[in-house]
């Protein structure tokens, strides 16, 4: 019984991290240009290749860490695969862009993993609470091009969400999918 709450505690730290991380990742839009005499976006790319450098050398050796779950200790984990995904997010796309993508993964993607979870199929509400988040965003920015593009960037998230890969995380996947519908949307708008 004991293992029930503790796989069920560990479950909803792991929900709240991806709620915490988004506030984070967010934060890094409201910082100023240059810090310290360095551009963020300098900052942004040494800090991500030190976390690699850190976390390579900890699935090697196979360290476990607070919250990671068993298949993770011998690969790269979750909170890398979504830096990688956030990477290009804040690197490339504006606030009005980046910001729903960003919220989308740290909302809904936890979501969609509960209904999974308790043996519901997660697409139709992960494409509507998507949906809603993309579309508000994306309307203030773009009008109604941006509802168009909103279901777009929305199917491309529930797509990358829905299939268990192996090799890659789907916490990079539901960032860096929409972020490459929307990069090519703001190319062309």
């Amino acid at each position: 019984m004991d293992g029930d709450w503790d796989h069920v505690r560990d479950e909803t730290l792991r929900r709240a991290v991806h709620a915490f991380t988004a506030t984070c990742f967010l934060a890094y839009y409201a910082l100023p240009p240059v810090i310290y005499g360095w551009w963020k976006w300098h900052l942004l790319v040494v800090l991500s290749a030190s976390i690699t450098v850190v976390e390579v050398g900890r699935a090697f050796l196979g360290v476990r860490l607070i919250l990671m779950r068993d298949y993770e200790v011998r690969r790269i984990a979750a909170y890398c695969w979504a830096m990688w995904g956030v990477l290009p997010v804040l690197l490339w796309l504006p606030p009005i862009y980046g910001a729903p993508v960003i919220l989308t993964m740290a909302i809904v993607d936890p979501i969609m993993g509960i209904l999974r979870g308790a043996g519901k199929n997660p697409t139709l509400t992960g494409f509507a609470l998507s949906t809603a988040i993309y579309g508000v965003f994306l309307f203030v920015s773009d009008g109604y091009a941006g509802v168009l593009i909103a279901g777009v960037t929305s199917a491309a998230f529930v797509a990358s969400e829905g299939p268990r890969w192996k090799r890659v995380d789907d916490d990079f996947l539901t960032l860096f999918m929409p972020f490459l519908v929307l990069y090519t949307a703001q190319l062309l708008i």
